[in-house]
């Protein structure tokens, strides 16, 4: 006797008209809340909304969700906390201003972007680092970004400002064996150059 051919099942977050079920719709909503809700009150979530608004605009199409089980377990999500667990700041303020970094500084149209994994990529987040490191305004009195100070408080150094680093930067650059130069090496390989500091020595 011949078997029955098996029904196709399709993603389990649609429906069988070809449309996002209850959670998902829900979820689409608190991903599109990102445009109305202050950067300070961002979840995962509006990070998330944040990123594929970004990837519609850039593209012109709208981002391809698999709709694989439920919203708040998908790949998506996972790429966004662990994107954040990468860089060395892991506010969603910071993710942010990664996230359009990417697409301002370094896509291009003809990239292709299979997966969010895209987004976690060390190296592209050092380069980040770079970037940010270069154009961020600096002055003596001016505290260290949360990144830098994580690298400098590892080394169990008392710097809290620019002013400082700079003054520590030349002392290490003075003494072949300084015992500083670790945390200079340290921050050198999270995309932070010290020789941007040299202006403020």
């Amino acid at each position: 006797m011949a078997r029955k051919p098996r029904k196709k099942v399709g993603p389990k977050g649609l429906k069988q008209d070809g449309t996002p079920n209850a959670h998902w719709q829900k979820f689409f909503l608190r991903l599109e809340a990102h445009s109305t809700t202050p950067l300070k009150e961002w979840r995962i979530d509006q990070l998330l909304g944040h990123l594929v608004r970004r990837y519609k605009e850039f593209f012109g199409v709208s981002y391809p969700w698999a709709f694989s089980g439920a919203p708040s377990k998908c790949s998506e999500v996972y790429a966004m906390n662990r994107m954040l667990s990468v860089l060395p700041d892991s506010s969603i303020e910071t993710g942010k201003a990664y996230v359009d970094w990417v697409f301002d500084e370094r896509l291009r149209k003809e990239d292709p972007i299979r997966s969010l994994a895209f987004f976690f990529s060390v190296a592209l987040c050092r380069q980040f680092n770079a970037w940010r490191a270069r154009n961020t305004v600096m002055g003596r009195h001016v505290d260290l970004p949360t990144d830098v100070f994580v690298v400098v408080r590892a080394h169990s150094a008392d710097i809290r400002t620019y002013g400082d680093l700079a003054f520590a930067w030349m002392a290490a650059k003075s003494t072949r064996a300084h015992r500083l130069a670790p945390m200079f090496s340290a921050l050198r390989a999270e995309g932070f150059d010290p020789a941007v500091l040299e202006e403020l020595a």
